[in-house]
């Protein structure tokens, strides 16, 4: 889940950045801001009083989402201590998984969702709780930017397709993907024992 949702602030970032390179100000904007809807109209207004200043999306995109900043996560690399340090490895280098740092990067994001708060989450004075509030706000936060985004494209998309004529035909497909049964790829597939022994074997030749 912090996976998705690192990537659904940092998306929504780079969204604002199309908007406002291809729309604010530009003759697409100037063409079609009249034939927007009051919704759409006021998730705009909303993304750019939101993407005005310092804003969550901004700080995971450019320091926690894609790319990691080192002073942010340095300090609770000091601080934190666990029971045990894990690594999970198998052969491939894409199936290396680091737990522990996955906890460090946890508390540093949970610590982006309320930057006024008094004193860290890996300070002595947090407790379980300060922790489980900072996590349910980052998954919150997001909720307000993502609906604006949606009732702003979905116009734009759905004006600019009606005004292109276009004609519709039902089909119906062959195979249809049930995303509810749908698991995300997080490791590469590893080879069967036979594989990598010929594999080793063509090495070792």
């Amino acid at each position: 889940m912090l996976f998705g949702v690192r990537l659904i602030y940092s998306i929504l970032y780079e969204g604002w950045n199309v908007i406002d390179s291809a729309w604010n100000g530009q003759a697409l904007g100037r063409a079609w801001y009249s034939h927007l809807s009051d919704k759409a109209r006021d998730g705009l207004a909303y993304l750019g009083r939101y993407f005005a200043h310092a804003n969550l999306s901004r700080t995971i995109r450019n320091d926690l989402g894609f790319h990691y900043r080192a002073d942010l996560l340095r300090d609770p690399l000091a601080q934190v201590r666990w029971q045990t340090d894990e690594i999970m490895t198998g052969k491939r280098s894409g199936n290396t998984f680091y737990p522990f740092a996955e906890e460090i990067r946890a508390l540093a994001l949970f610590q982006a969702a309320v930057p006024d708060r008094v004193g860290t989450l890996w300070g002595n004075n947090a407790t379980e709780e300060n922790i489980r509030e900072a996590a349910k706000q980052l998954y919150k936060a997001y909720q307000p930017v993502y609906e604006a985004f949606n009732a702003f494209a979905n116009d734009v998309l759905v004006n600019i397709v009606k005004s292109l004529h276009p004609k519709t035909e039902k089909f119906t497909p062959p195979h249809v993907t049930k995303f509810s049964e749908m698991v995300p790829v997080l490791f590469v597939q590893e080879p069967s024992l036979e594989e990598a022994r010929e594999m080793d074997a063509r090495v070792s030749s």
